[in-house]
């Protein structure tokens, strides 16, 4: 019975023609498997392709066209900005400005630190505390007063209106040679003796011990004129 891979003789090249007849049987059909599959490979290739585009194309136009209304706002707010015309408002701002400026005084009157104290032909001069009592006495200058004398340690005269006391001490302790005020009284007082710490007392001045001497010596109802220094 022969041998259904052929006789010993064939070998290998038995084989082989074996092998080629049934390729050629069965070769058409597998390569036309081949094509098929091949065209279905690039017809899903490309459809994707063209979905992944489509997509990716559609993402882009969205985005242009939310894109587009967000630069106008953003150029026009940057064109505002940028604008070199100053409005209504601004204008109106800078004229305020310039009008307080010039409606500030360029210069401030110096405050007064002494005071002219006129006895007949002669003039004393005296120094100013720096407190709102003593600037209140500047207002009222000049005056002139008659002073009297008072338990031989002061002389006193009344002001026509009284001074201050906002800002000041309740009381103080004079020295000798101070001009006082004594608010109780309203009276402008000339210390040449040592009186003590008493309730309403407000130190506004200073006058030398020489001069002081001579205001001392005064009788009853002498006149003193005071104006600024």
């Amino acid at each position: 019975m022969p041998s259904p891979v052929g006789t010993g003789s064939e070998g290998h090249g038995g084989i082989g023609r074996m092998c080629s007849r049934r390729w050629w049987s069965v070769g058409p059909y597998a390569l036309f498997a081949a094509r098929v599959l091949r065209v279905n490979a690039l017809r899903i290739t490309a459809t994707a392709v063209v979905v992944t585009f489509g997509r990716r194309s559609s993402r882009r136009t969205r985005l242009t066209r939310l894109a587009t209304p967000a630069l106008t706002v953003l150029l026009g707010a940057a064109c505002a900005s940028t604008d070199p015309t100053p409005s209504a408002r601004t204008r109106s701002v800078t004229a305020a400005a310039s009008g307080t400026t010039s409606a500030t005084p360029t210069s401030e009157e110096p405050p007064v630190t002494k005071i002219l104290i006129n006895l007949g032909d002669r003039t004393f001069t005296a120094q100013l505390a720096d407190n709102p009592t003593a600037r209140d006495l500047v207002d009222q200058l000049p005056l002139t007063l008659p002073f009297h004398d008072f338990n031989r340690v002061e002389k006193i005269a009344e002001l026509p209106r009284p001074l201050t006391m906002d800002g000041v001490p309740a009381g103080a302790d004079p020295e000798i040679n101070d001009i006082g005020y004594y608010a109780p009284s309203r009276d402008l007082v000339l210390y040449y003796g040592d009186v003590g710490y008493f309730t309403g007392i407000v130190r506004i001045g200073h006058l030398d011990a020489e001069d002081m001497s001579v205001v001392e010596s005064q009788p009853d109802g002498f006149e003193l004129t005071i104006d600024r220094g």
